[in-house]
């Protein structure tokens, strides 16, 4: 089962553009937290109790949160752009009847 995941991943072309797509599709998600908190830490009045990451678009610097949900996104697209064929080849090969603790799918006229 994992076996035939790993092989499929390793056997994805490796070029230099493979590797910068996944690569933004990796960094994404901590540069759009490591770039809230500092903001969230420098700005009068902000709680993290109280108050989403989004409140952080508002004011006078909300321009910074608002470059960083735009680039994030860009970055989480372009790792969607080579991560989500290599999911799909993964999910199509793998042997499901292993999830399902052995039992096979059946159809409506096989019961």
């Amino acid at each position: 089962m994992i076996d035939s995941s790993a092989a499929i991943i390793a056997t994805a072309r490796t070029t230099p553009a493979t590797r910068t797509l996944l690569t933004c599709g990796v960094v994404a998600g901590p540069l759009f937290v490591v770039v809230a908190l500092l903001q969230s830490f420098t700005r009068d009045g902000f709680d993290l109790k109280r108050h989403p990451f989004s409140m952080l678009s508002l004011g006078d610097l909300g321009w910074i949160q608002i470059a960083n949900f735009v680039i994030v996104g860009l970055l989480f697209t372009a790792g969607a752009v080579l991560g989500g064929p290599i999911v799909a080849r993964v999910l199509k090969t793998h042997d499901w009847r292993a999830v399902s603790g052995g039992r096979e799918a059946r159809s409506a006229e096989d019961r």
